[in-house]
């Protein structure tokens, strides 16, 4: 990277780089490929269908009119994309294993088909959920013949929690910031082309940035859309508008107001109330798709939790349609002392 480049915009000038070279090795696609609404969750427009991450284990085919289940497959873990109709997922990690890939056929009741293998560095392993030692973030864009595939691993150095203050510190705080005492997690990434008719797999470039699926881009300036109060964030597949803004007496679960907007028009198709300001989202026909994140908030006696959800709401009269759980991969615990 340039020196003459200030070091905050270096990293993101190297992420844009990264991804537009993806693009270039992944066209010309042989078929629209389904978009990663966020991690875990794969929206298949074509055929009306959400493929998620379900919390006990395996891959869900979810009606995105009734949210109904229409197929299940308990060999594979993480929906990735949509290629050549079929979609590629991420299997569960076993002991000694790279990084496991599997094809299922929507057409045929999500039936598995090709088997694969990425190769990881040692010491790096298939996992789906993050843990205290680290995680895999992996990520699939189509390419001519097959699949992109894109994965990043983190491996974390844990230390306990110190039991009392020490050196002025506030009693809790983690070794791992106290001075000389830093430990910077080992991360590694790669880029692997997979061949769809043999299964075969080779490494394409040393490093890729990730472009983690569920990213919000927030318009500003002239990518907003003209007389429209309030945030504007754009939909996963770039077609609409979301425009939030606080209301004037917020509730615990109705703090924002989110308006829809086509983006191409401006016209305005709906909205409702929700408890966050904002979430990665898609419009399908007359509803909105979109993720909603676990809380817990004090209740009548008891706290009251609500899981990760992918949820669909419709834009005409604000009201829910349906709910479905969404496997929650993050680390909750527990941390060393």
């Amino acid at each position: 990277m340039d020196r003459s480049v200030p070091r905050y915009l270096q990293g993101p000038l190297r992420l844009t780089l990264l991804l537009l070279l993806l693009v270039a090795l992944a066209a010309p696609a042989a078929a629209t490929p389904g978009l990663a609404l966020r991690d875990g969750v794969v929206v298949d427009a074509d055929r009306a269908l959400a493929y998620v991450m379900q919390p006990t284990g395996g891959i869900a085919a979810i009606d995105l009119e009734l949210g109904s289940v229409v197929w299940s497959n308990d060999q594979a873990a993480r929906p990735l994309a949509v290629v050549n109709g079929l979609l590629l997922a991420q299997a569960e990690g076993q002991p000694g294993k790279g990084l496991r890939l599997l094809t299922l056929d929507p057409e045929a009741g999500g039936k598995a088909g090709l088997a694969a293998e990425v190769a990881l560095p040692a010491g790096m392993h298939n996992v789906i959920n993050d843990g205290l030692n680290g995680s895999l973030r992996v990520s699939a864009v189509p390419s001519k013949g097959g699949a992109l595939i894109a994965w990043k691993a983190t491996q974390n150095a844990p230390q306990a929690m110190i039991p009392g203050p020490q050196d002025g510190q506030t009693p809790g705080t983690a070794a791992a910031t106290l001075p000389g005492k830093s430990r910077a997690a080992r991360v590694l990434e790669g880029v692997s082309q997979l061949d769809l008719g043999s299964g075969a797999t080779h490494a394409v470039l040393a490093k890729s940035a990730i472009q983690a699926p569920g990213s919000l881009r927030e318009l500003l300036g002239a990518d907003r859309l003209d007389g429209v109060a309030g945030r504007q964030f754009l939909s996963v597949d770039g077609r609409h508008v979301l425009a939030s803004s606080r209301l004037e007496k917020p509730k615990p679960l109705a703090t924002y107001r989110w308006k829809l907007y086509e983006r191409s028009s401006g016209q305005l198709l709906g909205g409702f109330v929700h408890s966050a300001s904002a979430a990665p989202f898609m419009v399908i026909g007359k509803q909105v798709i979109f993720e909603a994140r676990a809380t817990l908030r004090a209740g009548e006696g008891a706290w009251q939790a609500t899981p990760l959800e992918l949820r669909a709401i419709n834009l005409l009269s604000g009201t829910p349609i349906w709910k479905v759980a969404v496997r929650d991969t993050s680390f909750q615990g527990p941390f060393p002392h």
